[in-house]
């Protein structure tokens, strides 16, 4: 959580809900974090491109789990 820089904490709950899987971010709030998430990731080490590239890596993250899915249905 100390990645995350949010100090609001109605917004840290709601990370913390999404980074253990219990909810997802809507569209909207997705839009809202995207540049926070990027930060997130990179203290974490978990990312080194840039943040077009952090987006294009989680586009692929959901069709991937989409198709993961798709496949258990």
């Amino acid at each position: 959580m100390n990645a995350y820089s949010v100090i609001k904490v109605s917004r840290r709950d709601r990370f913390a809900e999404v980074i253990a899987g219990l909810k997802d971010y809507t569209a909207e709030e997705l839009d809202g974090e995207l540049l926070d998430l990027y930060e997130a990731s990179r203290k974490l080490s978990l990312f080194s491109g840039g943040p077009n590239s952090f987006l294009a890596e989680l586009r692929n993250m959901v069709l991937l789990k989409e198709g993961n899915t798709l496949k258990d249905e």
